[in-house]
Parts: C-alpha cells; sequence; structure tokens
C-alpha cells in the first residue's frame, strides 16, 4: 500500500509539471522556441539516448513500459520512482520489498498486487455527505485514490486521464509548441495548489485552464509489505517561484527534491503566468494583451482597478484608477462653475470648451486658467499664491485636490520614470500620433487625451496632438507647473506655464 501511495504522490506532481500552454497570448516576432511538455519514449532502452546536461536541469521524460518518470539533474536521468522495499529485519536471506499497484475492481474496491502476486483487496469507504467521512464526521474513509494511464485522442496528441475512484475527472493533455515560434501551447496551462477537506485531509487540487478538473488526495500509510518495511508518502508543495519541491519521508531520513515547472535560460518560471523568450521571462498579463514590441500588458477598459467618483455638483460620473499608493481621476474634469464665480476669480480667469464647442467637452473636458483651477482669487497672473495652497481642492471634487508637482512626479515613478512616462499614460486612441514609437499604450488607465490648449488671446491649437495639465505648484507670480505630453515624445514634463493659458484638470484623492 506504501508503494502505491508512493505513485499517488508522483501523480500529483506530475499534474502540476505539464505545461499545457495557453492560448490568450498575441505574441509576434518571436525568435525562440520553448518546448513545455512532457515527451514520452515507448522503452526505457531509448533513455539513454537523451541528452541530459546543464542546459536541460528539470526536463522530465515518461517512459510508457515501465510506467516511470525521470528528471535530468544536469548529470543523469533520476527516476522519481519510490526505492524498493529493503528486507525485513528478522528473515534469512530476504529478498528486496517489492512494488505494489492497485487497480479498481467491479465492486470499487482496490485489489493490491506486490511483485505479481495478489496481497489483498482493500475495501473502498464510501464518502460521508458533503464530501465528510461518515454521516456524523466519524470514522470517516480517506477521499477516493487517484491513478493515471497514457492515452492518445484521434489527432495523435498524448496525455494522462486521470481517474479518482471510478470517474474520469479529466484528461491532462502535452501541449505541443505554438506556430512561428511562440512558447504558449494548444492545451490549457495546468496548475496544482494544496486543499484540505473538513476531515483534515489533504490533497492537491488540478485545474487546467479554469476548470478545475480534479482532486488528488493524499492516502494513509498501509500495512506492511512482504519481505519488507513499509514504503514512505511523499508530499508536494508549490513554492510560488516557478519551483515545486518533493519531500518523500519524515524526519532525519526524508529527502527533498526541486523541481521546475519550465525554466529560462537558468529562471525557474510558472508556465501558467509567464512565457520565455529568448531567455527573458514575461507576464502572460492575466490575459490580457501583450504587445511584444514595447513588452508591456496592456490593461485596457476592464481593468479590475478602475473605480468611480460621482462629483455631487452635477451628477458626473468619473472612471478613477490606482496606481501604487495614488488614485487619479481617469477622465479629464468636465465640472463648469458658474461664470459670475469665475469673472469673481480675476480678468484673466476663464474656463470653457475648447473651440466653444460643447461636443469637445464631451469629449476632451473643460480647459481652466490657472486661477479657475486653483479657485482662488489673487492667484491669477501677476499674483502669488506663495505654494501655500498646493494640494488645495480647487475646482475639484470633495475629497479630491488638485496635485502637486512631487505628486505628477510620483506619478511618473510609479509608471517607470518619465523617460517612458508619456508612452504610460496616453491613451491608445484619440491622438494624431507621430510614429509608433511614440505611440501611447496606456498601461495603467490614466487614458490620457490630447485636448489642447487655449491661449491668452482665445485662439485654440494642438488638439489631438498635445495633453497639457496643470498643478497647484506656482514657478513664479506670472506662471505656475503644468504636466504635459507631446504626440511625438514617449516622455512626459512639468515645466512653468502661463496662469493665461487653460489647460485640463486631473484630480488625485486625497490621503
Amino acid at each position: 500500500m506504501k508503494k502505491f501511495l508512493l505513485s499517488t504522490a508522483f501523480i500529483a506532481t506530475f499534474a502540476v509539471f505539464v505545461a499545457c500552454g495557453d492560448d490568450v497570448t498575441e505574441v509576434t516576432e518571436v525568435n525562440e522556441i520553448h518546448q513545455e511538455g512532457m515527451a514520452v519514449l515507448d522503452a526505457g532502452l531509448e533513455l539513454s539516448k537523451q541528452k541530459c546536461d546543464t542546459s536541460n536541469v528539470g526536463e522530465m521524460l515518461f517512459v510508457a513500459d515501465s510506467s516511470e518518470v525521470f528528471v535530468c539533474d544536469g548529470k543523469t536521468w533520476q527516476t522519481l520512482k519510490g526505492a524498493d522495499g529493503k528486507p525485513g529485519e528478522n528473515g534469512d536471506n530476504g529478498n528486496d520489498g517489492t512494488s505494489c499497484t492497485a487497480s479498481v475492481n467491479k465492486d470499487g474496491d482496490f485489489d493490491l498486487v506486490c511483485g505479481g502476486k495478489s496481497v489483498g483487496t482493500i475495501k473502498n469507504g464510501a464518502n460521508g455527505k458533503d464530501g465528510l467521512p461518515g454521516a456524523d464526521g466519524d470514522d470517516g474513509d480517506d477521499g477516493e485514490s487517484c491513478t493515471a494511464k497514457p492515452v492518445k485522442n484521434d489527432a495523435g496528441l498524448e496525455g494522462l486521464e486521470v481517474t479518482c475512484g471510478e470517474t474520469v475527472v479529466g484528461t491532462i493533455w502535452s501541449g505541443k509548441p505554438g506556430e512561428d515560434g511562440m512558447d504558449g501551447n494548444d492545451g490549457a496551462s495546468c496548475t496544482a495548489k494544496s486543499v484540505e477537506n473538513d476531515a483534515g485531509l489533504e490533497g492537491l487540487e488540478v485545474t487546467c485552464g479554469k476548470t478545475v478538473v480534479g482532486t488528488i488526495w493524499n492516502g494513509e500509510d498501509g500495512d506492511d509489505g512482504n519481505d519488507g518495511e513499509n514504503g514512505v508518502g511523499c508530499s508536494v508543495n508549490d513554492e510560488g517561484d516557478g519551483t515545486v519541491t518533493v519531500t518523500c519521508g519524515e524526519g532525519d531520513d526524508a529527502t527533498t527534491t526541486t523541481l521546475y515547472k519550465a525554466v529560462c535560460g537558468i529562471k525557474p518560471y510558472d508556465p501558467a503566468k509567464a512565457f520565455c523568450l529568448e531567455g527573458k521571462v514575461y507576464d502572460l498579463c492575466g490575459g490580457k494583451t501583450y504587445d511584444l514590441e514595447i513588452q508591456y500588458c496592456k490593461m485596457g477598459e476592464t481593468v479590475e482597478n478602475y473605480g468611480r467618483l460621482e462629483d455631487t455638483r452635477d451628477d458626473q460620473v468619473y472612471k478613477v484608477v490606482t496606481i501604487g499608493t495614488q488614485t487619479w481621476m481617469a477622465q479629464n474634469l468636465n465640472y463648469a462653475p458658474d461664470e459670475n464665480h469665475v469673472r469673481s476669480l480675476g480678468y484673466y480667469a476663464w474656463s470653457g470648451c475648447y473651440g466653444g464647442k460643447a461636443d469637445l467637452c464631451s469629449k476632451y473636458g473643460r480647459l481652466y486658467t490657472w486661477e479657475v483651477a486653483m479657485d482662488k482669487a489673487g492667484c491669477g497672473y501677476g499674483g502669488s499664491c506663495n505654494n501655500s495652497y498646493e494640494g488645495t481642492q480647487g475646482i475639484c471634487p470633495e475629497g479630491w485636490h488638485l496635485p502637486t508637482y512631487a505628486e505628477w512626479n510620483t506619478l511618473f515613478t510609479n509608471v517607470g520614470g518619465k523617460n517612458v512616462a508619456g508612452r504610460m499614460l496616453k491613451s491608445e486612441e484619440g491622438w494624431k500620433y507621430y510614429s509608433e514609437s511614440t505611440k501611447g499604450i496606456d498601461y495603467y488607465g490614466i487614458s490620457a487625451l490630447p485636448a489642447g490648449i487655449r491661449y491668452r488671446d482665445g485662439s485654440f491649437g494642438y488638439a489631438g496632438s498635445d495633453a497639457y495639465f496643470w498643478s497647484s505648484s506656482e514657478s513664479g507670480s506670472n506662471n505656475a507647473y503644468s504636466m504635459y505630453l507631446y504626440n511625438y515624445h514617449e516622455d512626459a514634463y512639468l515645466d512653468g506655464s502661463t496662469k493665461l493659458y487653460a489647460f485640463s484638470v486631473r484630480c488625485l484623492l486625497n490621503n
């Protein structure tokens, strides 16, 4: 029975390592094929012909005629089959213990065969309600043991059919390399995680793609084998760094083997979360599109960290997005302050739509001169707030404020630095892009739009090509700092601009 449990643990291990590929990655211009999946040899004689050196450490092979799995340790192929039992203490001239196998009979019980001889039948206990042992939870039996056998579909694809008890819970197919050098495989990627039922029984839940195909439960230790000592049980632990450790035995006699889900160069990785290309590991972006040219994930409209802001002053609703410790409006402010109030702020105070067209307010939001953005009389051209109003609410909704110079810089740092912040922050659509290399990818969902500028003489310019946003920080009595993005640069900029211009406003949530 011990030997059978060791085989079961191996099955759990194998279920973890089958790299079944991913079908959500769109990769272009790939030059390297990264093989995933487990090769199958018909006979053990073919094993000596297979390469095993430092270039394929962790690679595994399944030998069909012996039903064994071998792993390359950098020098030789090591079997994952449990060790044979050793002679009993009191037996004379005892032979080595024999490996045991178990098969399900017509009654649903397990016939145990050791060394070609039937040694008995293990009764299969009935499952309690909702998977608990027994009606009252007393004396419940272990969950069903599982076996796996090699199968092949009509297209010639090889895999393992997993059977728990008498139920076929699913088939784990060996993937094949994708076309054009992609590292993705045709089948769904499979992962295994440790679970525990209400009775405290531990096991591994196998998930392929988004489907849970079954749970492989750890069995209890069996009785002593003939002429040998008990085999040892093994446990499998996913370390979360692309490696899995297999521990067999207990205490000082325990042995631990580290196996790799996949290796890129010398770095292990999890094929369900990443892929290898030209010696580097890249995230699969949680199923989102991957742009190989710039090596970033595109988050898009369905990004999970989008929130909602309702401006109670006019009931307009804005998307918001959290980046690092900051939460930003993901759309330009479109609040229209009272005209009489605007005139009270200063001679040059102004707020309105680009070109005086209401439909462009709906598209780009409104433009504001600095004293209107600050909502403070005396802060306009020729006046000074002496930076005492940094972080002020200004024209923003309650609980939000106009970002400072430092807070814009924090955003640049959070998206990779000002040298790439332009590409990170610009929306993918709505810009008259200068080239593909400066095109926005909207990686974090800020969706900066090219709303252009209103000049001091009342004329407008640069809609579709430039974006300007006010900060609350002055750079002199006539100027205040603004953040701006150009269609022909991938950088983002912070510099002083005259307070007479009208720019867009993005608000930042108060800490």
